[in-house]
């Protein structure tokens, strides 16, 4: 497990390259052609919610507190589960996207 003073920052890099993985479907998985990013205004929002969290995480260390819960400040928690994503997307987990070919 993660030292508490760690875990905003692991955080913040999760939720952004999350972030890249929904520009990326939302593209169209059209990776070669276009690069997929995602916004400088929700980069700012993430990376100023990060540094809050480091600060209060640094700040119970040395008090002795608790650090905030992982998805304290975001509107969007965590991924959901492969099997929970399949289920959304209408398919079992392991079979392939619809819109995907199998290599083989």
């Amino acid at each position: 497990m993660l030292d508490p003073v760690a875990r905003p920052c692991i955080r913040t890099a999760y939720v952004l390259y999350r972030g890249i993985l929904d520009a990326i479907a939302d593209d169209g998985y059209a990776v070669v052609h276009r690069r997929a990013v995602v916004p400088r205004r929700r980069r700012a929002a993430v990376a100023a919610g990060g540094l809050a969290r480091i600060a209060a995480a640094r700040l119970g260390a040395r008090y002795g507190r608790r650090p905030l819960p992982a998805g304290y400040g975001t509107r969007r928690g965590p991924a959901p589960a492969p099997e929970a994503a399949a289920a959304v997307a209408g398919r079992r987990p392991g079979e392939a996207w619809p819109d995907t070919k199998e290599a083989g």
